[in-house]
Formats: C-alpha cells, structure tokens, sequence
C-alpha cells in the first residue's frame, strides 16, 4: 500500500515537472 502510494506520488510529481517544463519551454520556442 505504501509503496503504490509512493509510485503515484513519484507519477504526480514527474507528470507536474513535465507539464512546467513544457510550459517554460514553449514560449522559448514561440
């Protein structure tokens, strides 16, 4: 249980830093 809880923590957490690196890197390219 902890452990599954921890992976989608960790999911959250890289889908989050995805989403603000797209972010910070799509006005660069516009």
């Amino acid at each position: 249980m902890v452990l599954y809880h921890l992976m989608w923590k960790q999911l959250l957490i890289a889908d989050l830093s995805a989403v603000l690196s797209h972010r910070r890197v799509l006005p660069a390219a516009c």
